[in-house]
């Protein structure tokens, strides 16, 4: 589910930003092309719920490298009203997913996007066979 929730992120990005903006969810050795967006999952929690039922919450964290880094605070600014409305909510296997807690934090040249998704999650268990026939004495006594 990790990678579902990456790839969407990664989507809504691209459609509001376009092919201009690189978007990568590894590490790249070298080559770098800005302006470029780096997306990770932080971390993954999960709780038990009710039977087979997990709620799984996904901490994500969107960094932005301007392009210009003369103007890189204007920039950053511009870049982070922008994911608040895209990543407020995004489509995860065609199911729409809110996203809580926005925050941004600029640093020194870029800035850091951080975005919560919460799911329900389902575990998947072998199905057990039924029983095939059954059957009750009725043993009263008149």
């Amino acid at each position: 589910m990790t990678v579902e929730i990456i790839k969407a992120v990664c989507r809504a990005i691209y459609e509001e930003f376009g092919e201009e903006y690189q978007i990568y969810t590894e590490a790249v050795p070298q080559g770098l092309k800005t302006p470029c967006f780096f997306v990770s999952c932080i971390a993954r929690f999960t709780d038990r719920a009710l039977c087979d039922r997990y709620l799984c919450t996904f901490p994500i964290a969107v960094q932005y490298i301007p392009r210009d880094s003369g103007n890189a605070k204007t920039e950053c600014g511009e870049i982070a009203d922008r994911l608040f409305f895209t990543l407020d909510r995004i489509s995860v296997s065609g199911s729409p997913v809110n996203g809580t807690e926005l925050r941004c934090e600029p640093a020194e040249g870029l800035l850091n996007f951080f975005v919560t998704y919460n799911m329900a999650a389902q575990r998947n268990r072998e199905t057990v066979p039924k029983m095939e026939k059954i059957e009750i004495t009725d043993n009263i006594k008149q």
